[in-house]
């Protein structure tokens, strides 16, 4: 029996530190509830202050995220995510995140984050001490 090629976005989500050790069925739900989008060079994905409604993943491009003083704080490339401090401390983006060139973004919503979370206890605790840690990078999410 052929072994089975796990989905193409399943494999861009296994990059992502947090999530690597979660299992193929617990992302492809993940998938399934989230959508792909493009932002043309110069699109806002979201502005400061408004509030956090999903986690955004780069699958192509990049993206500038940019402070209150109009400085790029960073840019964010694929395999990279942005917005998930905000939406996961229930705030306001800090930051505005911007199109730096054509990009594809996958839009994973809120709810299947919480119901992620609540399915695997030992990522909920990860995903809480890397939120509840400074770091270098502490603002510059949105």
């Amino acid at each position: 029996m052929a072994e089975e090629i796990p989905h193409r976005l399943v494999r861009v989500l296994r990059g992502v530190p947090d999530l690597a050790g979660i299992d193929d069925d617990s992302l492809l739900g993940l998938v399934g509830a989230s959508a792909n989008l493009v932002w043309e060079e110069g699109s806002e994905v979201f502005a400061v202050d408004t509030p956090a409604k999903a986690m955004y993943l780069v699958l192509s491009g990049a993206i500038d995220i940019i402070d209150r003083d109009g400085s790029v704080v960073r840019t964010a490339g694929p395999g990279e995510y942005i917005g998930e401090r905000a939406l996961a401390r229930d705030d306001l983006h800090s930051k505005t995140a911007r199109a730096k060139v054509r990009s594809e973004l996958m839009v994973v919503p809120k709810a299947p984050l919480v119901d992620l979370l609540a399915a695997h206890p030992a990522l909920a605790e990860q995903v809480r001490a890397r939120l509840a840690a400074p770091s270098p990078r502490e603002t510059d999410r949105g």
